[in-house]
């Protein structure tokens, strides 16, 4: 027996060792499931999210998408095990819109890639027809529910021009956003509304088809791109979305902040390959403000990039 211990000892010694270098420094298997944090219903986020979850699916990856009322409230989910002292769901990944968030203040947040461009889009009655957002002054705007980046842009953008002081008796603005604000100015009961989107589902269509709302064109946007590094200037071309009725009707200048992918930093490297390898899929083929192979991106990115997304920008999927 002492014979066997002298041969087979140390042998058994060496292995439970690499079994606990292996379960100290190595990876664990990596899970199966996955929650997200989209918007409301109507919104893009809760579009992607849903394509998402459904590319991630063939990976043998369940994704669960959490609702919401946009980026500031899915910030405040992704900090949830953090201290947000809530009964919140846990959210592993979430749509954010740059602009909104204090990396110095959520160093626990890393990003994984920026997606599109989501302009700010701001719809009018034609008798108020602004050319500036300073024309705004003491209307009725619809500027997104509380939590959403919409909402906190354009009050942001209110302020700087002198629009809004925080006094409700002078600017009002309304808690409404999506196909409710739609209708609420297509009814005229606001006077314009502020929605940042892609440019998904029939809701633009019908605005710009209406021949009593207008979309303002920002011809100062090189002024806000200078002030806001967040920001992009682009143009919605005339005629892009519908040549035959020429829709719209002129070239339209827009600003826009970044869709982006922002994930808790302690996510399993191999959940980010199959994030961003479905996110290629998903958005590579471009739009009409992205050209072909342009997003996923690890540029546009407010938070730091994570140390596996940038491997796998580098090098490709695993």
């Amino acid at each position: 027996m002492r014979d066997v211990l002298k041969v087979w000892g140390p042998v058994a010694a060496v292995s439970v060792l690499a079994l606990l270098v292996a379960y100290y420094f190595v990876d664990p298997a990596p899970p199966r499931q996955l929650t997200l944090a989209t918007g409301s219903p109507d919104g893009a986020y809760h579009q992607y999210g849903q394509r998402l979850r459904d590319v991630l699916a063939r990976d043998g990856i369940a994704v669960t998408l959490i609702g919401s009322s946009g980026s500031k409230e899915n910030l405040r989910l992704l900090a949830r095990e953090r201290g947000a002292g809530d009964d919140s769901p846990k959210v592993d990944l979430a749509f954010v819109q740059s602009g909104i968030g204090k990396p110095a203040e959520q160093p626990y947040l890393a990003a994984l890639a920026s997606l599109y461009y989501e302009p700010l889009w701001v719809f009018a009655r034609t008798d108020t027809a602004p050319k500036r957002l300073t024309e705004l002054a003491g209307l009725r705007l619809a500027v997104g529910p509380e939590g959403s980046g919409t909402r906190e842009l354009a009050i942001e953008l209110l302020k700087e021009n002198g629009v809004y002081d925080g006094d409700p008796a002078g600017t009002a603005l309304l808690d409404l956003g999506g196909i409710a604000a739609a209708a609420a100015l297509a009814g005229g009961r606001i006077d314009a509304l502020f929605r940042v989107s892609a440019l998904s589902g029939p809701m633009f269509q019908n605005l710009l088809a209406q021949p009593d709302i207008a979309l303002m064109s920002f011809d100062r946007a090189g002024a806000y791109v200078s002030r806001y590094r967040y920001l992009s200037s682009l143009t919605l071309p005339a005629g892009v979305l519908d040549l035959a009725a020429d829709i719209p009707d002129r070239d339209i200048t827009l600003i826009s902040p970044m869709a982006n992918l922002v994930a808790r930093d302690d996510m399993h490297p191999a959940l980010v390959d199959l994030v961003l390898s479905a996110s290629t899929e998903i958005f590579g083929s471009g739009g009409v403000f992205e050209a072909p192979g342009q997003f996923p991106s690890p540029n546009f990115v407010e938070f730091p990039l994570s140390p596996d997304a940038k491997r796998y920008f580098e090098s490709g999927l695993r």
